[in-house]
């Protein structure tokens, strides 16, 4: 812009000093004397999170919708549950773009949990969080995920699951999560996890979706 005059627009994404994604707009020109010489460049810079979070979450829906039928796709396929677990979050992280996901298996006392299948980044996340599940703990998730088809938490800050671990979160960019209901002969036997970026990363579009998801795992289990 300097050297030849010309005006210019960017949209970069940044990443914050509290770990968090913005999205700005940059615009600038050049501003000449009267001899056509550049002596100063002026413009502005825009925050653009908000729109880019719109195109986001609609492309989050259709990721999640194109993971769900290649998951229907393949099941005829699988022979076991524990396969079809793999494989669902596979598609969810891979084609359905959710940045990490994991699957725990209950155990016939309810007391046991068993990672059965994880995909994404940041997987180490999913020990930290495993560690400091206790039985108190789950019987709570496990008495609302009964009642009620989904647990949603946009911000694992003010989550009372999360307090043991969510600066583990945090520092990994993950900050929201949902759990899903899967039940096996209509009796709660496992548990999807889904971590998103930043707070709010689920909205209630997404949500609605994600109860669709978990009620199409359950009749396939």
């Amino acid at each position: 812009c300097k050297d030849t005059g010309e005006s210019f627009e960017v949209e970069a994404e940044f990443l914050t000093y509290k770990n968090r994604t913005i999205w700005l707009k940059v615009r600038g020109e050049a501003v000449r004397n009267q001899r056509g010489e550049t002596v100063r460049l002026q413009g502005f810079v825009q925050n653009i999170s908000d729109q880019k979070k719109v195109l986001s979450i609609a492309d989050r829906i259709n990721s999640l919708l194109q993971a769900q039928s290649q998951v229907n796709v393949t099941i005829p396929n699988l022979t076991s549950t524990d396969e079809m677990f793999e494989e669902a979050c596979k598609q969810a992280a891979g084609i359905g773009k959710i940045p990490l996901v994991w699957i725990v298996r209950f155990g016939e006392s309810d007391e046991v949990l068993r990672v059965v299948g994880k995909a994404g980044v940041h997987q180490e996340l999913v020990d930290e969080v495993m560690q400091f599940i206790s039985v108190s703990l789950q019987q709570q998730m496990l008495a609302h995920l009964s009642n009620k088809p989904i647990y949603v938490c946009n911000d694992v800050r003010d989550d009372p699951y999360a307090r043991q671990w969510w600066d583990k979160a945090v520092a990994t960019g993950l900050e929201s999560f949902a759990v899903m209901p899967l039940h096996l002969r209509g009796t709660l036997r496992a548990a999807m996890i889904y971590f998103g970026d930043g707070t709010q990363y689920f909205d209630p579009p997404m949500i609605e979706l994600l109860q669709t998801v978990a009620k199409n795992r359950s009749l396939a289990l």
